[in-house]
């Protein structure tokens, strides 16, 4: 948090529910958004201006290069706290690499609990995929509970039947099919089940997540696929990129929900970053290292297009 936040930040009190969104004005990391890609444009959009729960988020747009896809990017802030916004500056370089990217402001805990985060999740993905049709891939992808949020919008999606009462299906008069061709996973949260096991620097805030994201009546939902996908059946899976830091306490969770979706026989990427902990993904502009992580992902991003000749013509990081 020193290098994300440039100062030595005071830890804030975290020992009930309400703390999770007292502590929210720490997450204000707007200024680490510069040296953002002069070739993306970004505009502010409302996804449902008309319901009682509005739905935006902001969209970037390549400007001098061919739209080759689209990305439905999800902040992280363990589902509590976090905005578009504050990943700007990673979710517009995704963008440069040809993809119309909708980085989501979806519903927060614990004011709006399970599934209303999930729900904002797979509307948006609908909306891009009908809004903004192009060829190439659609993908979903986001950091920690971003990360999370991803795998379970693909599971949402791909399901013939509701998943433990959570009615978010293709079957749901709410929209239209979507199938994903990739799912990018960085530094998720993908069981809540092993995150109670292996808390580490997250002793404290892993039981208030529980409280404030799943309800009060939490272990009875901590084990659902659509909260903890690593529990889930991922045949069929799309092609994944899973990263996380070393020293991340929760590389455990990584490194499951890799284990899984490769024994599901989905076509995995996995990378850890050495020396770095939880959220490098904002630290691109300081550590070559973790520059040279960021072009890994974009990388194999710009690879789902099925275009051979990006490895010869752009170089493999």
């Amino acid at each position: 948090m020193s290098l994300l936040l440039g100062k030595m930040p005071v830890a804030p009190k975290r020992t009930e529910v309400a703390d999770l969104i007292a502590s929210r004005k720490m997450w204000d990391l707007s200024h680490l958004n510069q040296n953002l890609p002069p070739g993306v444009g970004r505009r502010e959009i409302t996804l449902r201006p008309d319901s009682d729960s509005p739905l935006s988020g902001e969209l970037y747009t390549p400007e001098d290069a061919p739209i080759v896809g689209r990305l439905l990017y999800l902040h992280g802030g363990g589902w509590c706290a976090g905005s578009a916004a504050m990943e700007r500056q990673i979710a517009m370089r995704f963008s440069d690499c040809g993809y119309v990217v909708l980085n989501l402001d979806y519903s927060l805990a614990p004011e709006r609990p399970f599934p209303a985060a999930l729900e904002d999740c797979v509307h948006a993905a609908r909306w891009l995929s009908t809004h903004e049709p192009a060829a190439g891939p659609m993908v979903v992808g986001g950091q920690s509970a971003g990360a999370n949020l991803a795998a379970a919008t693909v599971l949402s999606l791909r399901s013939d039947v509701p998943i433990r009462g959570a009615d978010l299906t293709d079957n749901d008069p709410g929209g239209p099919r979507v199938d994903f061709d990739g799912v990018l996973l960085l530094s998720g949260i993908f069981s809540f089940p092993l995150l109670l096991a292996e808390p580490g620097s997250n002793i404290g805030p892993a039981e208030l997540w529980h409280q404030a994201y799943l309800g009060p009546n939490f272990l009875r939902r901590n084990r659902d696929p659509l909260a903890s996908p690593m529990l889930a059946d991922l045949a069929g899976f799309p092609a994944a990129y899973v990263a996380c830091g070393d020293e991340d306490s929760l590389l455990g969770q990584s490194l499951g929900m890799a284990a899984a979706l490769a024994a599901a026989n989905v076509p995995t990427t996995v990378s850890v970053l050495a020396g770095f902990d939880h959220g490098y993904q904002f630290l691109e502009d300081r550590f070559e290292s973790v520059r040279r992580e960021m072009e890994r992902a974009r990388f194999w991003l710009r690879g789902l297009r099925g275009d051979d000749a990006v490895e010869e013509s752009e170089g493999s990081p």
